[in-house]
């Protein structure tokens, strides 16, 4: 065709001024113009052709759910006649552009959404997995395999890799939930945990995988699926269990305490107020000492920390007359709670009878440790002195005998009560065992 006087046409050009019947017509699909000076057209329409420099026009449209999506617009400068075979030719070149920019956005908006995919898999660590049940093909992705401690070369298999990699507790349950998967009238949906062995590298780890099946002819034929590394979340729900259990354990220690604490310590009160009174002390002795294991989760407590926390409220108003000293030591959650109840036993007597009684007594408390024989040897001592003269009690009362007997239960040592003259001596003589110090939580 001659097209070659005719003025090219760039940029953006309104269809609304060549009238709203010019519109109607492009939905047709083909719109067809000899002479543009013959056609139709209101007088601004003509006028507009003319300014342009289009004396005859083909448009061609593609029309889709009643839009027109592209329009193939070609003009000449002058009148002329389209022919049949002009406008076949120029359809079919139309048709097959628009399939293929229909083909390429395609295949544009598939690459898009793949590579979204994988960012996503790589950002939550999802691997994948695809089992062809016909050629018996297993395949899994570089993440997926380092799950299973393998390389992103190896060759995998179901019955080579995938089940001798499951721990043996696990095996049977995961072989049957892929069983019933498989099989087409279960409907082929797959969610299960397990735990599995890495091949290579030997470590223990819990997978989450999910799946399912595709099936052709009443037959499954694929197998398709994620997994997900979930070990993090699997030990620390079993941490979890197992604070609780011990929580409960430890609550159901306190009360048996605080029980006894209640009988033993209203039972000897001269009256009520006293024992009350008395019961209230032992209770705030105690309370001092869980606020110091709840810091540590209830797994140690430095011995200074529990030393200082005991005599808050016996210090005196001239602190130089407690001398603390002794080695960093952490305590067992029991062994804390035995010395706060003691320590408060002991400050209190000294406050009401001892060294703390008067203004010039002294209280000295120190601990040691000795390596011996493979075991570290605690010593610890309650050391009075300056009080008011000390006479041994004709009967053990029950802060004496918390004092000797919980203490030496908890420490698994021996614990002695010397009533000197000058002053009280308690001692604690017991073999320890250093504990882990909590690891700061900020």
């Amino acid at each position: 065709m001659d097209c070659e006087n005719a003025t090219a046409l760039s940029g953006v050009i309104p269809l609304e001024q060549f009238g709203t019947r010019f519109l109607d017509e492009l939905q047709s699909g083909l719109v067809v113009i000899e002479n543009t000076a013959d056609h139709s057209s209101s007088p601004a329409v003509k006028k507009a052709w003319s300014e342009i420099g289009i004396g005859a026009l083909l448009n061609l449209t593609v029309v889709e759910d009643g839009r027109v999506r592209v329009i193939l617009y070609l003009h000449a400068a002058k009148p002329r006649r389209w022919s049949d075979e002009e406008v076949t030719f120029i359809r079919e070149v139309l048709n097959r552009s628009w399939t293929f920019s229909q083909r390429r956005q395609a295949e544009q908006a598939l690459i898009e959404t793949e590579r979204r995919l994988r960012l996503a898999q790589e950002s939550a660590g999802i691997g994948t997995f695809d089992y062809d049940l016909r050629s018996g093909e297993l395949r899994w992705d570089e993440r997926c395999k380092a799950m299973f401690g393998l390389g992103p070369d190896a060759e995998v298999s179901y019955a080579g890799s995938f089940l001798p990699a499951l721990h043996p507790d696990d095996r049977e349950r995961v072989e049957a939930a892929v069983d019933l998967t498989l099989d087409p009238s279960s409907g082929g949906s797959y969610d299960i945990v397990y735990r599995i062995v890495g091949l290579t590298d030997g470590l223990l780890r819990h997978i989450h995988a999910a799946g399912q099946t595709i099936a052709d002819n009443g037959e499954t034929v694929r197998f398709i699926g994620a997994v997900r590394d979930v070990t993090e979340q699997m030990e620390a729900e079993e941490r979890q269990k197992m604070l609780t259990r011990e929580l409960q354990h430890r609550v159901k220690n306190t009360l048996a305490m605080v029980n006894a604490l209640a009988n033993q310590t209203l039972r000897r009160a001269t009256n009520v107020q006293d024992g009350l009174a008395a019961f209230s002390a032992r209770l705030i002795a105690l309370g001092k000492a869980h606020d110091i294991l709840t810091q540590t989760s209830w797994t140690s407590a430095p011995i200074a920390a529990i030393v200082a926390n005991s005599l808050e409220t016996h210090q005196p108003r001239d602190e130089s007359r407690i001398a603390v000293s002794g080695p960093e030591l952490r305590l067992t959650a029991r062994q804390s709670l035995a010395l706060a109840l003691g320590l408060h036993e002991l400050a209190t007597n000294a406050t009401k009878y001892g060294a703390l009684s008067n203004d010039t007594g002294q209280v000295r408390i120190e601990w040691d440790l000795e390596s011996a024989k493979g075991t570290r040897q605690l010593t610890f001592t309650w050391h009075e002195t300056g009080g008011p003269p000390v006479e041994a009690p004709a009967a053990r009362g029950f802060g004496s005998r918390l004092i000797e007997q919980a203490m030496a239960a908890e420490f698994g040592g021996e614990v002695k009560i010397d009533y000197r003259p000058e002053g009280i001596v308690c001692t604690i003589e017991a073999a320890v065992t250093e504990e882990p110090a909590e690891e700061d939580p900020a």
